[in-house]
């Protein structure tokens, strides 16, 4: 039996966030953000690249991270450095703003590379894995807030059941983030 080839697809996107809020500080900071993806796929492997463009308006420091979807997610702290790491805003992180100082900054966020392999039909079944890794460069001003001024990789593997009236999954990863000043 012949196997035709895998079709090779080309998926360009970008859209529009806006949120507004104290981010630790007690006054508000707008942040405005518009992400532009591309992801490539061909067979089993899937390609993501997403960068953002960015425009903060306040006190807070926020820093704009962008998950594996093309959105952001923000985190805010006051004061010098920020907090590296809040598991619960999916990876943002404070970037170097003194409290209290209003600014407005905008330019280019970090950027995020990915890869994903999947494993369909395991065995003939419904049974799939996906195995992705990633990496977000430090492309945004740090000393802006821009950016987190590091390079960070994560692994993670989605293993799940996917049946025609519907199905479920479970997904396993972990984060290395890398060292930042402050």
């Amino acid at each position: 039996a012949f196997a035709a080839p895998a079709e090779t697809t080309v998926d360009l996107s970008t859209g529009v966030s806006y949120s507004s809020g104290e981010y630790g500080d007690t006054t508000s900071t707008d942040v405005f953000v518009v992400p532009l993806s591309a992801k490539v796929r061909s067979g089993p492997w899937t390609f993501k690249a997403s960068v953002p463009f960015l425009r903060i308006d306040g006190p807070a420091d926020a820093t704009v991270v962008l998950d594996d979807n093309g959105g952001g997610s923000r985190g805010g702290n006051s004061g010098p450095g920020g907090g590296r790491d809040h598991p619960e805003d999916n990876g943002s992180n404070g970037g170097g703003n003194t409290a209290g100082a209003s600014r407005n900054e905008s330019g280019i966020g970090d950027t995020s590379l990915s890869a994903m392999y999947a494993f369909d039909a395991i065995g003939g079944s419904s049974i799939y894995v996906d195995i992705s890794g990633r990496v977000r460069l430090p492309t945004g001003d740090e000393d802006k807030g821009l950016g987190i001024g590091a390079t960070d990789y994560g692994l993670s593997t989605e293993i799940g059941i996917d049946k025609d009236g519907g199905g479920g999954y479970a997904s396993f990863g972990r984060r290395f983030l890398g060292s930042v000043t402050g």
